[in-house]
């Protein structure tokens, strides 16, 4: 998993301490931690629906 963040939420949460304490820049925790929980949520959450909601829907001839 990228950034060991599970949830764009908790993300940027679990991303102020360290940015605080040093651990990791500014660029870092933006780049590597928040943006790609915030990219996945975003386009796999709506993507994820559109494939189970169009797999709900019988073909019509």
């Amino acid at each position: 998993m990228i950034g060991d963040v599970t949830h764009v939420a908790a993300g940027p949460a679990a991303t102020v301490l360290p940015l605080i304490s040093g651990e990791v820049g500014p660029g870092q925790a933006l780049g590597g931690m928040i943006l790609p929980a915030l990219l996945g949520h975003g386009f796999g959450g709506p993507g994820l629906f559109a494939l189970l909601a169009h797999a709900q829907v019988p073909q019509e001839l």
